[in-house]
């Protein structure tokens, strides 16, 4: 029981547990059910609940108590002294932050906001993400079986439910588009539009890639895990192949403010997943594409080439390709081989005679041969 502090008893001692929470006392009787009463002994709440408790989900209480009866969980507000739940639940949750709880029936979830009104009913989905929707702008993922979607603030379903996975819902904040993935492909899906924007049909395709508004590399899937993947390079502002995935064997150095990439014809490879590694078959010929006139501007004739810098362009004769580091044409390692200089007409104006060569700065490129370093004149 409780007395104050002159003695006076203010709940007789006849209950078998007994713990303060703010005005009032959870208690038990000897029957072992929970209630509640006041600090007068005024009854809040009979003794019929198998558990009475609070929920804590936030580093505040919330204004709420959560009850369980006959295994379903309800919530009650002891300040306006009513069930603003009922106990017909499997699970309930209460988000401080939104005046919302999230509860489950039968398998499935829906919300109520803080006076316990339906706000989405518990028929539909089978997973339900409240919690990412003050970080992720206003919108959280959801489930439809193992089928992924996405739903906004006002729970309006905005991705439909027939995707294998959602990444960055973030991005629908600023962007209104989120990466989509169905089938172990990927794609773009825009919530304004209400469809995908871009199909699912490459392995690695980002949303964050086209709200930076500038061309980079996409990927196809090949017929199998051994066959190379097709490589291509998509505009973001038509949401389409500059490029065509599957033209070139290969592609790399894509440089977005001149719009060209380096690009190979002929090369034929495999890769190989257990040690991670692709395994070139066939040397290829390399040359640069440009992206805006759609044609090569210097032809697939060469054993390597790298990017315009200055006016000419570096290439090599006599190397081969030993590994490709990925598919983002970030890595293309070759051994052997002597560097030159070509200018755009694909004159040659330094015959390949160097072991390495770097750019042209203030009219000097630092070029190495027979292990000697120097510094070359920009020949024109």
């Amino acid at each position: 029981g409780v007395c104050d502090k002159s003695g006076r008893e203010l709940l007789p001692p006849v209950y078998k547990e007994l713990q303060r929470h703010d005005d009032y006392y959870l208690v038990v009787n000897m029957n072992g059910w929970f209630g509640i009463r006041g600090l007068h002994n005024e009854e809040i709440l009979p003794c019929k609940y198998s558990s009475i408790s609070d929920f804590e989900y936030t580093y505040r209480k919330s204004p709420y108590f959560d009850l369980w009866s006959n295994k379903k969980q309800g919530a009650f507000d002891p300040k306006l002294k009513r069930m603003v739940v009922p106990c017909i639940y499997d699970r309930l949750d209460f988000y401080e932050s939104m005046n919302i709880f999230k509860v489950k029936k039968d398998n499935f979830w829906g919300v109520l906001d803080k006076d316990g009104r339906e706000l989405l009913p518990c028929n539909r989905y089978t997973e339900l993400k409240l919690h990412d929707i003050p970080r992720n702008g206003g919108y959280c993922e959801v489930k439809v079986g193992e089928k992924v979607g996405v739903i906004d603030s006002t729970f309006k379903e905005v991705v439909p439910c027939i995707y294998d996975g959602i990444l960055h819902c973030h991005d629908l904040k600023d962007y209104h588009i989120c990466d989509i993935e169905k089938d172990d492909k990927n794609g773009v899906y825009d919530i304004v539009k209400q469809k995908e924007v871009v199909p699912c049909v490459y392995s690695d395709i980002m949303a964050d890639d086209i709200t930076k508004g500038k061309c980079f590399f996409v990927r196809r899937p090949g017929n199998s895990p051994s066959q190379p993947e097709k490589m291509g390079v998509f505009d973001p502002q038509t949401l389409s192949e500059v490029l065509p995935c599957g033209k070139y064997a290969y592609l790399k150095n894509l440089d977005p403010e001149k719009k060209t990439v380096v690009v190979c014809k002929g090369m034929d490879f495999t890769y190989n997943e257990d040690n991670d590694k692709f395994i070139i078959h066939k040397q290829g010929k390399w040359g640069v594409y440009d992206l805006t006139k759609k044609k090569e501007i210097i032809p697939c004739r060469y054993d390597m080439i790298k990017q315009e810098e200055d006016g000419v362009y570096a290439f090599n004769k006599g190397c081969v390709v030993e590994n490709l580091d990925d598919y983002q044409g970030n890595g293309v390692y070759i051994k052997g081989g002597k560097w030159g200089y070509i200018d755009a007409m694909c004159n040659e104006v330094v015959a390949p005679q160097y072991d390495m060569v770097n750019p042209f700065k203030d009219g000097l490129a630092q070029v190495k041969k027979d292990g000697v370093t120097s510094f070359l004149e920009h020949p024109l």
